[in-house]
């Protein structure tokens, strides 16, 4: 109980250092405060990340860097004596990693940062045990599969951990299955219609599920959610335009999916909470589209003066949504100095 308390404490104690941080370096861009109050500011709130903070920042790193460097030297050791070690060594030396993993896990409850890297490493060699099993024995599986099992035997991984990296790989595992099996059976058009539907889906359900639970409301998967299906949303619209894979009857359809992504993340991403990043994507798809209409419009008859379009279409675009995004910027910080 001693220790919850200390972590909680610790949490509320950075959260106001980093608000504080972000309050004075708005007064320093505002030219508010002169040299000498500046150092004075600083030294009084720890402008500075302090010995503590550096310490934590290379202990994150580092056990990352390890966890990364463990799980892909699993890998690539099998693969590299794949003849030199007998079919049921490298089972065991797999078999045996998860089992260390996981015990990791267990003794470590009382530390998170190397129990979530435990169980990372963990889920990470599930995958390896049953890409060795489908190897060794030829089961003829379709590589979807691999995916879905995956996915489906480190749920219980998953379920335990509270930790967003953890569900983000899970969340990438699924979708991997979901394109590799639509490749199967369907057509390029719908699989985009999927492909769109399911990040459209998976970015609502994350942005919804992290205000139940806090452990999901981390910034950069919600982010990262919203830059995967923007890419999603703009290639489809691109390819409408082309004709590449869309039929002329579904173009309407893909354009209004586009239109529908871009309406979706200004309701969540300007309107709700503020992701500059998020917001600089969107902007990148409206100005692409664009230039594409323009190319599809006088590729055929005018390709120069096409080009000379497009390239006043990226520079005013770029100049205008960099303008709108600073201000944006300014605002927010605005705010958070209000509040501090």
């Amino acid at each position: 109980m001693l220790n919850t308390y200390t972590t909680i404490a610790a949490g509320i104690s950075l959260e106001l250092q980093d608000t504080k941080r972000k309050a004075l370096s708005v007064l320093i861009e505002q030219n508010q405060l002169n040299a000498q109050n500046i150092e004075e500011a600083k030294s009084a709130i720890e402008f500075n990340p302090s010995t503590s903070e550096w310490k934590s920042f290379i202990d994150h790193l580092l056990l990352w860097a390890g966890v990364l460097a463990l799980s892909c030297g699993l890998i690539f050791f099998i693969a590299a004596n794949w003849q030199d070690i007998g079919r049921f060594a490298k089972f065991a030396i797999v078999e045996g990693f998860i089992i260390i993993s996981v015990l990791a896990y267990l003794r470590y409850q009382n530390n998170p940062l190397i129990a979530n890297g435990a169980l990372f490493c963990s889920m990470l060699a599930v995958g390896a045990l049953m890409a060795l099993f489908g190897q060794t024995y030829q089961t003829g599986a379709d590589p979807w599969q691999l995916f879905f099992n995956w996915a489906l035997v480190v749920t219980p991984w998953v379920l335990v951990s509270r930790f967003a990296p953890i569900w983000m790989l899970w969340l990438a595992l699924l979708n991997a299955a979901l394109v590799l099996f639509l490749t199967l059976y369907y057509s390029d058009t719908f699989i985009l219609n999927v492909m769109w539907a399911a990040s459209l889906g998976s970015l609502i359900a994350w942005h919804f599920a992290a205000q139940k639970l806090a452990f999901l409301n981390k910034a950069w998967a919600i982010g990262l959610l919203a830059v995967y299906g923007t890419y999603i949303a703009t290639f489809g619209a691109a390819d409408a335009i082309f004709g590449a894979y869309v039929s002329d009857d579904t173009k309407g359809l893909q354009f209004v999916a586009w239109l529908a992504w871009l309406g979706v993340i200004a309701y969540l991403f300007y309107m709700q909470q503020r992701q500059i990043f998020v917001l600089a994507c969107a902007c990148f798809s409206i100005v692409f589209v664009l230039n594409m209409v323009v190319f599809r419009l006088l590729d055929n008859n005018a390709y120069e003066l096409a080009l000379f379009i497009c390239a006043g279409l990226t520079i005013g675009g770029g100049a205008m949504s960099t303008f709108w995004l600073k201000k944006l910027h300014e605002e927010m910080k605005t705010v958070e100095t209000s509040h501090a």
